[in-house]
């Protein structure tokens, strides 16, 4: 099934209207004042609208497509909306005085910036965006207030019955079907596929050290830790489990033809050279009820979630004045 990751306010409020991506916290930046837009007062300018429409052309593009036409024109009309019901969902906030945890608002700072190596490419991406610190802290401030709005006035009263649930799950068997999986550990000795003859033979003979270890009863987990060069040699070379076509070709070749409890003669794979140990099975099948039930409330409470936040921005609409210069 469609499995959620995030929790069930946080998901309906970014399909919605909360998708603030590094470019739309530039929306701040002076040029592009021309007005696309007023909403109760408050302009919307094309700089912000650009800055929402250039990353999504792109990822469209990426994807194959170029919208042309009456498609652009239907991309460009949802984005300004998009960016009209963020800014209704914002003034709800202030009237109702909403504030964001100083706390949540930092933590979520914090995690952006440790997507950077350093503090000097962080603050690289911030001067190529035009904004400082306490602006992206301003625009993570306003994102939560506005999911507390949806919190408040809309997700307080989604529930999610049982029969609903055993519904879904029985009228769309498809969701649950799950492939084949294997779980296996691995003890790997690098070799770069470009290094010299002389260092891959040195790397291989290393394992065929250890692969005689493995042979005489020495336990697998503990060669790995002791000598892996994977990330998952601290814990004993365990890779969990994983599908068909998760690892890399030759690797994925010989675990799926193993048995549990077998352990390979050694692999060859870009990354250097393996012994694999198979440690589980889990048969292609459909995941029973009982496995995906709260998975499967949560997902389907942030659709009911995101139908009602978009009848609620509707009314806000009716009793709002808005101009629109698209």
């Amino acid at each position: 099934m469609q499995k959620p990751t995030r929790t069930w306010l946080t998901t309906a409020a970014v399909a919605i209207c909360l998708a603030l991506s590094p470019s739309a916290w530039a929306a701040d930046k002076t040029s592009g004042s021309e007005k696309l837009a007023v909403v109760n007062g408050s302009v919307i300018t094309r700089k912000a609208f650009q800055e929402e429409l250039e990353p999504f052309i792109q990822r469209m593009a990426m994807s194959g497509q170029k919208p042309e036409g009456e498609q652009l024109a239907e991309v460009k009309k949802n984005i300004l909306e998009n960016l009209i019901n963020r800014e209704l969902l914002f003034q709800v906030a202030k009237e109702k005085g909403i504030e964001a945890d100083p706390k949540a608002i930092e933590e979520q700072f914090s995690d952006l910036k440790k997507r950077f190596p350093d503090e000097t490419q962080f603050q690289a991406m911030l001067d190529q965006l035009g904004i400082t610190a306490d602006s992206l802290r301003q625009q993570i401030a306003q994102r939560l207030m506005i999911q507390k709005v949806i919190e408040q006035e809309v997700g307080k009263d989604v529930e999610v019955t049982d029969a609903e649930a055993k519904a879904f799950y029985e009228k769309n068997p498809d969701m649950f079907k799950q492939p084949e999986k294997v779980r296996a550990s691995h003890i790997l000795i690098k070799a770069d596929p470009d290094a010299e003859e002389a260092e891959k033979k040195a790397a291989r003979k290393k394992l065929e050290g250890i692969q005689e270890k493995v042979e005489a009863g020495e336990d697998f987990a503990e060669l790995a830790k002791a000598h892996s060069e994977g990330p998952s040699s601290a814990k004993g070379g365990d890779l969990g489990y994983f599908g068909r076509g998760q690892m890399v070709k030759p690797f994925d070749d010989v675990v799926f033809a193993m048995e549990t409890g077998d352990v390979s003669d050694i692999v060859e794979t870009r990354f250097g050279y393996h012994l694999i140990k198979e440690t589980g099975k889990q048969p292609a099948g459909t995941v029973p009820y009982e496995e995906v039930e709260d998975r499967l409330k949560e997902y389907i409470k942030e659709q009911k979630v995101q139908q009602q936040v978009a009848a609620y921005i509707e009314t806000l609409k009716e009793d709002a004045e808005i101009e629109r210069f698209l």
